[in-house]
């Protein structure tokens, strides 16, 4: 007997997400695991309907999924209340959907789990899973690149290596909290 397993996410750029164009790594992590299950990823508002009216025996939900319309998770949830439910981030920051919270589910996650989590959490290096994919080579620009958010936690870090020669690449939302902490 197979396992019908469903990737539920909910991103606004979702068209161009679903055709594979997104640069977004939880994106792009999650339709790798979509493909390596054979399961089905639904990523528009559309398809969030489409997964409510049928039903599954195990549903993980994205870092998106918790911005996605709450009466389509609750009709997704409602229908399924026997399936295994799962949270599957890459980003220790991020809360599932609060309809998830209603209900027991496990963690998949890119980090290890807090001292007091009392849920089932698997550490998996989710973004290992793109690496598998070489990229394309280009010509080095920079000697040396950090990528990524300005986490509260890690300015004392930034402040001691975000410093000349090192290059910031980051959201233009996420460009202030650097320059705040002298990081640039």
């Amino acid at each position: 007997m197979t396992n019908k397993v469903a990737i539920i996410e909910c991103f606004n750029n979702s068209q161009s997400a679903k055709k594979g164009n997104s640069t977004i790594a939880h994106i792009r992590n999650n339709k790798i695991i979509a493909k390596y299950l054979g399961c089905e990823y639904f990523i528009t508002e559309a398809d969030l309907f489409c997964a409510s009216v049928n039903t599954w025996d195990t549903l993980l939900f994205t870092n998106s999924s918790a911005f996605a319309d709450h009466k389509d998770i609750k009709r997704i949830l409602e229908n399924n209340k026997s399936a295994r439910k799962i949270f599957i981030t890459n980003d220790y920051k991020t809360n599932p959907h609060s309809e998830l919270g209603k209900y027991e589910y496990e963690v998949i996650g890119n980090f290890r789990p807090k001292k007091n989590n009392k849920r089932k959490h698997y550490f998996l290096n989710l973004n290992a899973l793109m690496a598998k994919t070489p990229l394309k080579q280009t010509e080095k620009k920079f000697d040396c690149v950090y990528w990524g958010a300005c986490r509260e936690d890690r300015i004392p870090y930034f402040q001691k290596y975000l410093q000349k020669g090192i290059y910031l690449s980051t959201t233009q939302k996420a460009q202030p909290n650097f320059i705040k902490a002298e990081c640039t």
